[in-house]
């Protein structure tokens, strides 16, 4: 396996968001994950023995800069609410 220039850079990271529960903060980096998306979850809880004891928007989810984009894109399609969807009426 060979490494190219872009396995070898350093990554930046940004934030996308913050989740309020840990479970949710795990679902959003599998999902990012899922799709090639470099993520991290940061906050005083996130490393915890209790994890699931976070409160208050503590966590935070971190991408690769260079994938934010993408990473905004599936975040709002999976997890933000979007109310002018129009469904097709079931049969």
């Amino acid at each position: 396996m060979t490494i190219t220039e872009n396995d070898s850079r350093p990554s930046e990271f940004v934030e996308l968001c913050r989740p309020k529960l840990y479970p949710v903060a795990m679902l959003i980096k599998e999902t990012l994950e899922q799709n090639g998306i470099h993520t991290l979850i940061k906050g005083g809880n996130a490393i915890s023995l209790l994890p699931h004891l976070a409160f208050g928007g503590e966590l935070r989810v971190l991408v690769d800069k260079e994938q934010l984009d993408y990473a905004r894109e599936l975040y709002q399609a999976y997890f933000e609410n979007q109310e002018d969807i129009d469904y097709l009426p079931e049969s």
